[in-house]
């Protein structure tokens, strides 16, 4: 699963920026706590910055974890598009009024089995056991910097096929192909946004 260029650029940049602030840390504990008559202070200097270092290290897990989650989360978005976009290609077909019965039947049998294979793809994209795409991780908070406040939360929705609104979809016949095709068209452009949100946080 591929994560996306906005994303990984963003962490990298991040994450450099967080190592080099940690460095610059260390280098001022060692700094404060050599004049000995300046000792108390210094040690109370060196906690804080401690304490600071500990903070960026903290964020900088939380960074990584909310990587890998986001990444997972687009790949499994990606495979949640393919069917859509094929279940779309089967309603288009199925709106053809002169479809034989045994050319519908075989329609929506295809229709249906994309249907599950979207509930599959949310059971099967996890992170740490967790359903990326199923609920487990709604609102994921992640922390930016060693500072409280400095976080943020990223949103992601539940793509089962009840939670997309497709539970009750189908092309049996041609009305409800066309019917189909309107809420799938609803549905690719919600799930788009969605993945472009994923990719541009």
């Amino acid at each position: 699963m591929r994560i996306s260029n906005n994303v990984s650029m963003w962490a990298i940049r991040y994450l450099q920026n967080l190592q080099t602030q940690q460095g610059t840390l260390q280098q001022s504990i060692a700094q404060a706590t050599i004049p000995f008559r300046q000792a108390i202070s210094s040690n109370v200097i060196a906690e804080r910055i401690r304490s600071q270092i500990n903070g960026y290290r903290e964020a900088m897990v939380s960074t990584y974890n909310a990587i890998g989650v986001m990444n997972v989360a687009e790949g499994g978005i990606q495979s949640i598009t393919n069917n859509l976009q094929r279940m779309r290609e089967l309603a288009v077909q199925a709106s053809n009024g002169t479809l034989s019965e045994a050319e519908r039947s075989a329609l929506q049998q295809e229709f249906s089995q994309l249907s599950q294979g979207i509930n599959k793809v949310v059971e099967q994209t996890t992170y740490n056991n967790r359903r990326v795409l199923g609920g487990d991780i709604r609102n994921m908070e992640v922390q930016l910097g060693p500072n409280q406040g400095q976080k943020m939360t990223v949103t992601l929705p539940s793509m089962d096929v009840r939670s997309l609104g497709l539970e009750n979809v189908n092309i049996n016949s041609t009305e409800n192909a066309r019917n189909a095709l309107k809420t799938l068209d609803e549905v690719i452009s919600n799930v788009s946004n969605t993945r472009s949100y994923i990719g541009s946080t």
